[in-house]
């Protein structure tokens, strides 16, 4: 299972879960684990394997909540855009597994790099994804670590939520987990050791989007230690996006603040009013945000 440095060997880990199964390639390695492509013998379907072992950031209390969210979307896949979940589970002693569908367009971080979107198309993209957010977190799913990367495109240019964290049967609950999540897009409940909740995925998704939109992180400053970043993302603040990127309107920039409020009770109370929101700023069509509030924001930072 392993090899000589003790790391994942993928050639072999396919042998204990199922011997059909050959590998292809390695399509890539994160923090927790490595994401391979697998073709099954008996009738040559491809599918993507996610192999994890145990490390200080990956303890089986992760590792578990993983394959619990993993499973947990298994009945989300045929409603809304989220990768098939074929199967999941825990090969002894120590490896971990989810086998889900292939998706051929890569990660939303390649594919905005090499697909030139238009702000409509990215809108549209949000939506969608915002959906799928809604979804999970009506299940009771909390995605935990929401980036550009954690997000897979079909290749008919589709996106796909993967890669959950937590899974809780009372999707009010709330669940403290430090050993997730990805510095740049946290949110500063987390980034300071609070409770990780649908809100804190709301205001990731709110960096993600800021992000998408302008090409640029929200935050200026504090980007070259983590000890900076974090005072800035509990404290600094943030210049709307039409700041940084011509061409966004008042009602983008109210939607986008509004997603990553400091606090969690003042954004958005779930993803389908903030996926109402994208669609109304795509067609340039009605809000839920007030147009006092969004012209409020739109003249503060730009007499700035």
């Amino acid at each position: 299972m392993k090899g000589a440095d003790g790391k994942l060997d993928v050639s072999e880990s396919l042998e204990v879960i199922d011997d059909g199964f050959e590998l292809v390639r390695i399509i890539g390695k994160g923090t927790v684990g490595t994401v391979c492509e697998y073709r099954r013998r008996s009738d040559d379907r491809v599918v993507a394997i996610k192999l994890m072992k145990l490390t200080p950031m990956g303890t089986p209390e992760v590792f578990e909540g993983i394959i619990k969210a993993a499973l947990a979307t298994k009945p989300l896949a045929d409603q809304t855009n989220v990768v098939r979940v074929f199967s999941a589970g825990k090969v002894p002693p120590n490896t971990y597994y989810i086998i889900m569908e292939m998706m051929r367009g890569g990660t939303l971080e390649e594919y905005i790099k090499r697909v030139e979107l238009s702000l409509k198309e990215k809108l549209d993209i949000s939506a969608k994804i915002a959906d799928a957010l809604y979804a999970i977190h009506f299940k009771g799913i909390i995605h935990g670590d929401l980036k550009p990367s954690n997000i897979l495109m079909s290749a008919e240019g589709e996106p796909y939520l993967n890669d959950f964290y937590l899974y809780s049967s009372d999707s009010s609950t709330q669940i403290p987990y430090m050993s997730i999540g990805t510095p740049f897009y946290m949110s500063p409940e987390q980034a300071s050791g609070a409770l990780v909740t649908p809100k804190t995925d709301i205001y990731s998704f709110g960096v993600m989007l800021y992000e998408l939109v302008t090409g640029e992180m929200p935050y200026s400053t504090g980007m070259d230690s983590i000890n900076g970043l974090i005072e800035e993302i509990t404290n600094g603040s943030i210049a709307p996006p039409s700041k940084r990127k011509r061409g966004v309107s008042p009602k983008l920039d109210a939607v986008i603040l509004k997603l990553l409020e400091k606090e969690p009770d003042e954004r958005y109370r779930d993803m389908a009013l903030a996926a109402s929101d994208l669609r109304g700023c795509r067609e340039n069509g009605p809000i839920s945000i007030p147009a006092e509030k969004q012209s409020f924001w739109h003249r503060f930072f730009h007499r700035r």
